[in-house]
This record gives structure tokens, sequence and C-alpha cells, in this order.
């Protein structure tokens, strides 16, 4: 209409909301009262949202840490605007990781929804980085794709620019119950993994690991993907999981840094962890019967130089 629209999180009433707010300068602003609200249960406080448009979709996005109720995070809907109200019809997580908030979005020239995070769990002290000064990094840039009024979030395809060269390589193995695989080549945490996995028993796993016994686990189980990170290093790490539905094919990408991990789920689902190992993750071992239909490692460049 013309007019510069602005969102604010805040909470009223022991309810999470987003006030909405126009100008004709950017300079005096109008009230123009609750874009949206959520349940008491769900918080009382929404902080970094974001409003864009996709396709014929509205969607918001905010995130809420309220530990006490078991509800932190970064979560997305998708809806319309009525009477100046977003009305939501779906709601999800955007990421079922233990480290991901304060996510922001922007449309690149292309014409792409590119979001981007902060990397920290709030409650996790007595960390390296924290020592060093640092508040946390950003997450990779993810593209936000809109399909059947779902968000799925994949790899920027810029992100395949910074490999170097392959560090391992499979295509077709079957796996009877558990087969190990050092990495050689592995010179330093910062390694992207890519991945298909048809699985056959209840029950398969990925361990990432060294001779420190430091280790990152992805479990796949029934309809679930479990991830470990309470042995990766420095720190307690966390557990969660996703659901993913009945698929016996799995494909995954893994980007694996210094201080982080990222887990990309067939496109859609992603997960988001700070890691502080003190050693280089340069064994693998797959567990279950299982077939690797491929797998590749690639060592990444540095995306500061």
């Amino acid at each position: 209409d013309g007019k510069w629209k602005v969102v604010i999180g805040s909470g009223f009433d022991k309810k999470g909301m987003i006030f909405l707010y126009s100008s004709d300068n950017l300079i005096n602003w109008k009230y123009e009262g609750v874009l949206f609200e959520i349940e008491e249960n769900l918080g009382r406080m929404i902080e970094c949202p974001d409003f864009f448009y996709l396709g014929e979709k509205s969607v918001l996005i905010f995130s809420v840490n309220e530990p006490e109720k078991q509800v932190q995070g970064v979560f997305y809907c998708i809806g319309n605007i009525q009477n100046k109200r977003f009305i939501p019809e779906r709601m999800e997580k955007v990421d079922f990781g233990t480290d991901y908030y304060a996510a922001q979005t922007f449309m690149n020239k292309e014409g792409r929804r590119i979001i981007i995070a902060w990397m920290q769990h709030p409650t996790n002290e007595h960390i390296p980085t924290q020592k060093e000064g640092w508040a946390g990094i950003m997450t990779l840039p993810r593209e936000i794709v809109l399909s059947h009024d779902r968000l799925f979030f994949k790899p920027i395809k810029e992100l395949e620019q910074l490999r170097r060269e392959s560090l391992c390589s499979l295509k077709e193995v079957p796996i009877d119950s558990e087969e190990n695989l050092t990495l050689g080549k592995v010179q330093k945490n910062s390694f992207e993994v890519l991945g298909e996995l048809e699985i056959f028993s209840k029950e398969a796993s990925l361990l990432l690991y060294n001779e420190a016994s430091e280790s990152v686990k992805v479990n796949f189980k029934d309809e679930e993907v479990l991830i470990d990170t309470t042995k990766a290093g420095i720190g307690k790490g966390g557990k969660s999981s996703v659901k993913i539905g009945k698929r016996k094919r799995i494909m995954f990408r893994l980007f694996i840094d210094s201080s982080s991990m990222e887990l990309f789920l067939n496109n859609e689902k992603v997960g988001s962890y700070r890691i502080y190992p003190c050693f280089i993750y340069n064994k693998i071992r797959f567990s279950g019967k299982l077939k690797v239909n491929s797998f590749e490692i690639y060592s990444l460049e540095n995306i500061w130089i």
C-alpha cells in the first residue's frame, strides 16, 4: 500500500506477540495492532520476527526461548493476512538441532529466499569460544523452498564452490552389521559429507569419531533420526531427534567445521549443533544392515580467503 512496515517481537499478558507498525517516511511510525500471537503454553515472548512472502503465501519466522516450558528454537508459520492479522495454517520448527536461534532471511538478486541464524545454545557455558570472547557463530546460508504448503531448507548451491579435494568415495557398498573406515587424508575438521543410505534393519547409525573417543552419532531408527553430540568434545553437547516418516533411502549432507555441525536430511529437515572437538574426526563407523549407495567427503576451503 505504499507504506513501510515493520514487525516487532514482544510479549503481553503472558503471551508472545508480534506487533505491526507502519510508516510513510521511515521516521514516524504508527502502531497498526497485533499481527500474530501464540498461546501462553508456547511462550511469553517472541523474538527476532521475520515476515515475508513466498509465492502466494505469507511466511512468519520467529524465535522462542522458554526452557521451563521446553519450547526453544526457531519456528515458521505459513498462512495469510486477513484484516492486518496473520492467520497461520501450518506451524513447524525451522531447525531440529540444539543450537539454532534468531534466524533472519533476505532475498538475493536471483529472487531466492536465504536464511541465516545465530548458532549458539543460550545456556551453554564453559565452552572454548566463549572464553575467547566470541558470542556464537552464524549458520551456513540456506535456501528456503515452498512446496505443498511446507518449507524446505537446503544448503545454497554456492557452497559447492568451497569443495577442494575428495577425501573418501564409496559406491554401492553393502554392510551386514558394521564397517569401519579411516580417513587418512583428513587434516582438519573442515569437510562436507554427502551420502545416500539404503537401510534394511530397524536401526542403523553413522558414527564420526577419532582415537580420543570424541564422536558425533547420527542414528536412523524406525521413522526417526536421532543425533547425539554429548561425546563430541569439550562441553555437554546434546541430543535431538526429528521425524522423517517411513523411508528406507535417506540422503544427507553433513558439514563439519572447527566448532559446528550442520546436518541436512533429504533437502527437507536440518539440524544445527555447536561442537568442540580437541582432535580431528578421522574415522567413520557404519552400523546396521544397510547399503551405502553413495558416500563422498570433500575438504572445504576457508570462506574468508
